[in-house]
């Protein structure tokens, strides 16, 4: 009987995935051509030829055990020391702690990041006890807190308290401004913390973007939109800790539920996430800003791009920007081939077209 042979070992792009689908078909192929009853040194030559010259010729550069001793079980366990790094236990663990609740952020989305920070840490069955405690201790709203510090409850009994208050201040307010609250308004006189201030452009007079922050509606941009040459984005953004922050134009010009509801990077062609002067990356990438210790971040960046017309158009879609430093892929934790790992959405704005 035939079987599919599984392909070799893929080493570009996401390597811990490529290792893990390869390593669960050569599995299932074992299987299949009852492999483990024949003698080691056909379950080992039949693993290398699967493998591919170039996985085993790396893996020749790694190990360190001698050949008459090697198994199925150490091949396999020298490639995946490599594909998937050890973590870096401390950081995650910090990551998860001192994640808080932005400014105006929706519950939804800082349950959905918490969750996310707390999946590599492996906190097991004490996982749901954490989060509990950290949804707690990082709701921006003190009566939530105060009311869930009286209570000894479940982790679903306070998600599900948070959100019914976010709906109820939500519908208050809706029946406070007599329902004009779906109607389009002017930005808030006195926006949130962190704010950006950007202008997109090709040329002399096209502009795209003035002020950007996460309660702003409305977002100007170009008047005239031609040529190929790359894009200039210049402005400032206020209200940052100090450091780098992940910088991205997001799919979606939605900011009706927060920044959540921008969607992920524009990544029209599906590929992984990387730096802004990677050949493969997403459209949206742009890489980091950089805030000194006043807060203020100035934006100076020239892209080739993304741009104002044809496929890679960015003109009503979401600028993002990020509480942390986005890694440009490349920091091997789990999340680093989609976001680059850049922390919560701290401010966002739809590119429009200004007068």
């Amino acid at each position: 009987m035939e079987f599919n042979k599984p392909k070799p070992l893929n080493l570009a792009g996401d390597l811990a995935k490529n290792f893990n689908e390869f390593q669960e078909e050569v599995l299932e192929y074992f299987e299949a051509t009852e492999t483990g009853t024949k003698s080691a040194g056909v379950q080992i030559a039949r693993l290398k030829n699967l493998l591919g010259r170039d996985a085993v010729r790396l893996y020749k550069t790694l190990t360190t055990i001698k050949p008459e001793e090697e198994t199925v079980n150490d091949i396999l366990s020298v490639l995946k020391s490599h594909c998937i790094p050890k973590k870096n236990e401390t950081i995650l663990v910090f990551n998860f702690f001192n994640r808080k609740q932005c400014l105006s952020e929706p519950f939804e989305n800082f349950y959905a990041e918490l969750r996310a920070l707390a999946t590599p840490c492996e906190f097991g069955d004490q996982e749901d006890k954490l989060l509990r405690a950290q949804i707690i201790l990082g709701v921006n709203s003190q009566s939530i807190k105060q009311h869930l510090l009286r209570e000894d409850t479940t982790l679903n009994k306070v998600v599900e308290y948070c959100k019914s208050v976010e709906l109820a201040d939500k519908n208050l307010k809706t029946i406070e401004d007599g329902g004009r609250s779906s109607q389009k308004k002017q930005p808030p006189p006195n926006p949130p913390k962190c704010r950006i201030s950007a202008t997109f452009r090709k040329q002399v007079n096209q502009e795209v973007g003035t002020i950007y922050s996460r309660l702003n509606r409305y977002v100007p941009t170009p008047k005239k939109i031609s040529g190929d040459t790359p894009v200039k984005v210049t402005g400032e953004v206020t209200g940052l800790s100090k450091g780098l922050h992940g910088f991205h134009v997001h799919e979606f010009g939605d900011n009706t539920n927060g920044c959540t509801s921008a969607g992920p990077h524009f990544n029209p062609h599906g590929k992984d996430h990387a730096g802004p002067t990677d050949s493969d990356r997403h459209v949206g990438d742009l890489g980091n800003i950089e805030a000194g210790a006043n807060g203020v971040a100035k934006v100076n960046i020239t892209d080739s791009l993304i741009s104002l017309t044809g496929a890679h158009n960015i003109i009503g879609r979401t600028v993002v920007v990020h509480a942390d430093q986005d890694d440009l892929g490349k920091g091997g934790h789990e999340l680093s081939k989609t976001t680059g790992n850049a922390g919560a959405r701290s401010a966002c704005g739809v590119i429009g077209i200004t007068k």
